[in-house]
């Protein structure tokens, strides 16, 4: 009996030595291909976590720099290759091993706003844009046109209430009048329904800046959050809030369509209007409805506003561009106060090379990231799977291999077709590139043209040079000192 049990005990110590030493010389295995990539050591992002936790894209822009643009790592907190070469982005972006975005990275969204377009994969992902591609065809942008028209003049009469020549934070302005614009074009909705613009748009983005501490700076956010629990606190408390009254919006805006869809008077208006008319909207449940809804509504406010703002920045900084924006804005208009149409928008082609300039040096998304489900090769670059890669697309855009003089405002360069496929994706690209890009783009045209009908802008004091700019990230860029502009009237005009 007592040889029974000896030799059970050494069959057992044996299976447990075994084990142990294939788990070993599997992470060994793993090892071998992750360090043959270079990167940061352990012990410099541990001593600079707060640094990297608090403008973490300034960080990664600078190792991207440091290894010439070539794929590096890091293996803290998960193992994460990076890519800055266009070759090595169209490589992972078309490779169906990495078309999942990171739940790492952006499960924490999930948390708050369910599952939506931002956080699912495979044929749920699928599911979903076919539920909204209604709401962002060539017909439905159309029906926002006197919307987007509407909601600019009132923008621009708002200006009215500073003194010619003061000294204006755009981005706030920007942010007030773009959250009243989105939400009556998604769900219909007007101011007095869902509160202030502004608590609104504050709340979305400390939402956005919650979720990211807790993913990718989890040690920082637990510090923060431990001792500063009334942050946490009062953000989730806002959003239980604004979400109980924002899902009441969407499921009331619902049901009124569907009663009203047969008459033949009715003109869908909104995102959810389209969806309801195409019975798209039935591949959701409500709850999804409600949360795809709200990452529309939370995408816009966070990066449409900043992309303006960032453009009257830039034009502020070189005169002579905005002088060519402006002439051309006068030769479209010629004065007038009319609404901007379709074919007005296709003729503001320097307004929009402004745009895509401004994107290409402050991309809305500077980085993106994807899990790796197998064993993945990129361009001699190996990644095991269950790592992570992640385009720096801040980076990729300002890749000298790819533009000349890539620190440089010149929105000329985009006259030319001679730019690598995946070196400007500011939109990100493939199936899991941005179903509002062309609504964001025809809102921001409307603004600005409809501002430089009136106004001019001049630097602040404090911006001398595109460096004067702070710019810093979560899953958008942020202007966490916002945009002061010195805004001045071009000339006596009509009444707007």
């Amino acid at each position: 009996m007592v040889m029974v049990g000896a030799s059970v005990f050494a069959a057992s110590v044996l299976a447990c030595v075994v084990y142990i030493s294939y788990k070993a010389y599997l992470f060994a295995s793993y090892l071998r291909k992750v360090l043959k990539t270079p990167g940061p050591s352990l012990v410099y992002l541990i001593r600079n976590s707060s640094q990297i936790a608090s403008n973490g894209l300034e960080q990664l822009l600078h190792f991207c720099w440091v290894f010439n643009f070539k794929a590096w790592r890091i293996t803290f907190p998960r193992t994460i290759f990076f890519f800055s070469d266009p070759d090595d982005v169209a490589k992972v972006l078309r490779d169906r091993r990495c078309d999942d975005k990171s739940q790492w990275y952006y499960g924490e969204v999930e948390d708050f706003w369910g599952k939506s377009i931002f956080t699912e994969n495979g044929d749920q992902l699928k599911r979903h844009r076919e539920a909204l591609s209604p709401g962002f065809n060539e017909q439905s942008l159309q029906s926002y046109l006197p919307t987007f028209n509407e909601q600019a003049r009132v923008f621009l009469q708002s200006l009215r209430r500073f003194k010619a020549g003061s000294e204006i934070n755009m981005l706030h302005e920007f942010k007030y009048s773009y959250t009243k614009t989105v939400m009556k074009t998604t769900i219909q909705a007007e101011g007095e329904e869902y509160g202030d613009s502004h608590v609104v748009s504050t709340l979305l983005e400390d939402l956005l800046k919650y979720c990211y501490l807790r993913s990718f700076s989890p040690i920082y956010y637990y510090l923060r959050h431990r001792f500063h629990p009334k942050y946490r606190d009062d953000v989730i408390f806002r959003d239980v809030k604004f979400g109980i009254r924002y899902k009441d919006l969407v499921l009331k805006r619902k049901r009124e369509v569907e009663r009203l869809r047969h008459l033949k008077n009715f003109v869908p208006s909104s995102v959810l209007d389209h969806m309801v008319v195409q019975k798209t909207c039935s591949k959701l449940t409500d709850e999804m409805l409600v949360s795809e809804i709200m990452a529309i509504l939370a995408a816009s406010v966070n990066t449409v506003p900043e992309t303006s703002a960032l453009s009257l920045a830039l034009l502020a900084l070189h005169p002579s561009i905005q002088r060519q924006v402006i002439d051309e804005i006068d030769s479209i208009f010629g004065g007038s106060s009319r609404p901007a149409t379709s074919e007005d928008l296709s003729r503001m082609v320097h307004l929009e090379r402004v745009i895509q300039e401004t994107m290409r040096l402050f991309p809305a998304s500077p980085i993106i990231f994807r899990d790796v489900k197998s064993d993945l090769c990129v361009n001699g670059v190996c990644i095991p799977e269950g790592c992570i890669a992640a385009v720096v697309i801040k980076a990729l855009h300002r890749n000298p291999k790819c533009f000349e003089n890539p620190d440089e405002f010149i929105p000329d360069r985009f006259l030319s077709n001679n730019v690598h496929g995946h070196a400007y994706i500011p939109f990100s690209a493939g199936d899991r590139s941005c179903l509002g890009n062309v609504y964001g783009m025809i809102l921001m045209k409307i603004y600005l043209s409809t501002f430089f009908r009136r106004y001019r802008v001049l630097p602040s004091k404090h911006l001398r040079s595109l460096t004067d700019i702070e710019v810093n990230c979560d899953y958008t860029i942020r202007l966490p000192k916002g945009i002061l502009l010195q805004v001045c009237p071009i000339k006596e005009a009509e009444d707007y």
